[in-house]
């Protein structure tokens, strides 16, 4: 495992979040003001640089392509390389950061490997997207992880909240008539028919805000209706075992922590080449 610094004073504030305990109880964890404006600023400055695809049920050419609002009238995300993302500094600092490496590890209990790193814009709609994952869907990614989001601009209602059903995420967490249509997205119908309003939990959250999720539960993005959405997503897991994915490059540019901890723990790396 990972040894962890008791000195990082903002690790043992993160820690009173209770994060492990939500995520055993609930399946999601959602810690606020956990990213500074200005480390967002930077993080939007970087991207700015950076070129993405445009992807939805409507977008036929989804080549690499700059960034522009103003071009998103057919598509519903736009996507950027994790290659590109790894070599911006401050997202290998978030992604190797001890308050998020110290919740994966404990509640993978194991060592956490990276696995995905990508970063989104989400646009306004006037309908739900299959490939904008805005249906209900469940993960199957490997034998156990968890996914981490960030929000680099408020989200409330109308800016897509991500939506997950608490405790589904548990050994049969998910009623049988939903897991026996198999690996498919999911109609609302379906799942207000088999769940509570209670049970529907509308994860929404300032800039800066970041949650931790298993994945394996059920969840869906909800539409974006006004202002767009862009976040960053890391994901943690216990083993490759699963799906089979491109390895990563190594960032050309690594910061001193990078260095560090992948000279100290070499396993966490697994997914890059």
């Amino acid at each position: 495992k990972i040894y962890f610094d008791n000195s990082n004073n903002n690790l043992h504030n993160f820690k009173k979040n209770n994060n492990i305990e939500n995520l055993n109880i609930n399946g999601f964890s959602i810690n606020e003001n956990f990213l500074e404006n200005e480390k967002i600023e930077n993080i939007k400055e970087e991207l700015k640089k950076l070129k993405g695809r445009y992807s939805g049920d409507n977008v036929k050419d989804n080549s690499l392509t700059k960034f522009d609002l103003k071009q998103n009238i057919n598509s519903t995300r736009f996507t950027y390389d994790s290659n590109d993302l790894l070599e911006i500094p401050s997202i290998q600092k978030l992604m190797l950061s001890d308050e998020i490496l110290k919740t994966a590890q404990e509640y993978l209990n194991s060592l956490p490997i990276i696995d995905i790193v990508t970063a989104w814009w989400t646009f306004p709609t006037e309908k739900s997207d299959i490939h904008g994952a805005q249906f209900w869907h469940f993960d199957m990614d490997r034998t156990k992880w968890i996914k981490v989001f960030i929000y680099l601009n408020d989200v409330n209602i109308d800016g897509g909240p991500h939506c997950f059903i608490a405790k589904s995420h548990l050994d049969n967490g998910i009623n049988y008539n939903i897991r026996k249509r198999g690996y498919k997205r999911i109609e609302d119908s379906l799942i207000e028919k088999y769940y509570s309003n209670d049970d529907i939990k509308y994860i929404m959250g300032r800039k800066g805000a970041l949650l931790f999720e298993d994945t394996r539960g059920l969840h869906k993005g909800l539409r974006v209706s006004k202002n767009p959405r862009l976040l960053v997503q890391f994901q943690y897991s216990s083993n490759l075992f699963g799906s089979k994915s491109m390895k990563m490059l190594l960032p050309k540019n690594q910061t001193d922590l990078f260095k560090k901890m992948k000279k100290s723990n070499p396993l966490i790396f697994q997914s890059f080449k």
